[in-house]
């Protein structure tokens, strides 16, 4: 007699498994835990016990499925009318891993309409999961099942819903928060889980080291060496000594930040970039940063090229940084509790700082600037190396 092992899972009548038993598929009967298992002879149950007192289950197939299960508690097609709530009954997902909920519906939510609630007694609600529907705008979302019981709640938003489909689904294994085409915008409403991780990079030597960032917060990059035929990329701040901050007093004693030629390989400038941020920016106010009356001297932009010194820029007021010709990439963001200006001064490969001259990139400070509401003023030169 050929023997088969195969698993055979045992579920409630809400679909809920009870227990998993080995049983051999053969002929005749098996004991596994105790408990007799049996083929019946439609094959679509299985008894429990003996021939002459089975005990039978319902078939897995008519049961409806081994992994998920729909909650009919927490589904509904009945519309909502303005700003009225839909609440689902609290039921049991202890023995699932995921809760998930695919709606779609006429109009829109109210803010945070949508909550997948959850509950370690079923009064209570212990945490929710909150998010805002777009108008005819299907979407999917899923939590993890961590209480005990869970219910959804939507509360419609001002106008009347005329359709409205709400399907809950309970899931045994967890599977992805949510889906996106690469193509798609993300947006604030789309679940996503929480990710933190160190990045890490090989170096040339073949070790890995952690990425580092600056006290803003900024990925830390530098000038990046290439052993190959290619050129050779370089980000790196103008500095005085060790210092790159063009936060100093530079009255009466101008302070000079540079950014040398290199020894051995000419550099091709592409951009001179200025990052400043400040408190408070007021255009058109006669201001730098917070200074009222701006700069006296103002803050001067060179570059020594082949022996020959040529002025960039001289900044003074706020308005001088939106002025910068040919510009690139200008950013101004007044929306967070600092405000931001970052703009560059393409250069474009035209000027060359000779390997093993005097050639330079160079900033003067020529007021004093440590003061004055500025929390950060760097200015950064983009090239290239020949090789």
């Amino acid at each position: 007699m050929a023997q088969h092992s195969s698993i055979v899972l045992l579920y409630d009548a809400n679909g809920l498994p009870l227990a998993y038993h080995d049983l051999d598929s053969g002929a005749g009967t098996e004991s596994n835990l105790g408990v007799s298992l049996r083929k019946t002879a439609s094959g679509g149950s299985v008894e429990l016990g003996t021939p002459s007192d089975p005990m039978h289950t319902t078939s897995l197939i008519a049961a409806g499925g081994i992994l998920n299960k729909i909650s009919t508690d927490n589904s509904t097609t009945a519309v909502l009318g303005s700003n009225a709530t839909y609440t689902g009954t609290w039921e049991s997902c202890e023995h699932f891993g995921e809760i998930g909920v695919m709606i779609i519906a006429s109009h829109a939510s109210a803010t945070d309409g949508l909550k997948i609630e959850q509950s370690s007694d079923g009064v209570n609600v212990d945490s929710d999961d909150k998010f805002t529907l777009q108008a005819a705008a299907g979407k999917q979302f899923s939590v993890r099942a961590q209480g005990k019981f869970f219910r959804v709640t939507l509360t419609n938003g001002a106008t009347v819903q005329t359709y409205l489909r709400l399907q809950t689904k309970l899931h045994t294994v967890r599977g992805k928060p949510s889906s996106h085409r690469i193509q798609d915008s993300i947006v604030t409403e789309d679940d996503a889980e929480l990710v933190k991780a160190i990045i890490a990079a090989r170096k040339p030597d073949g070790t890995f080291t952690n990425m580092t960032v600056d006290d803003q917060g900024a990925i830390r990059v530098v000038e990046v060496v290439s052993t190959g035929n290619v050129q050779q990329a370089v980000r790196a701040p103008v500095k005085n000594g060790g210092n790159s901050s063009l936060l100093v007093d530079g009255d009466p004693t101008p302070v000079v930040f540079t950014y040398p030629a290199d020894s051995l390989k000419d550099l091709r400038i592409y951009e001179i970039r200025v990052v400043f941020s400040a408190g408070t920016t007021q255009f058109g106010a006669g201001k730098f940063g917070g200074i009222v009356g701006g700069l006296v001297n103002g803050l001067l932009m060179e570059i020594v090229s082949d022996g020959i010194t040529s002025e960039l820029a001289v900044i003074k007021i706020n308005e001088d940084f939106l002025t910068l010709q040919p510009s690139v990439n200008l950013l101004v963001d007044q929306t967070g509790s600092s405000d931001v200006i970052t703009a560059g001064l393409n250069i474009g490969g035209l000027m060359v700082l000779k390997a093993g001259t005097s050639d330079v990139v160079r900033v003067t400070v020529r007021d004093d600037i440590s003061l004055g509401g500025t929390n950060y003023l760097k200015c950064f030169v983009y090239g290239l190396k020949d090789q």
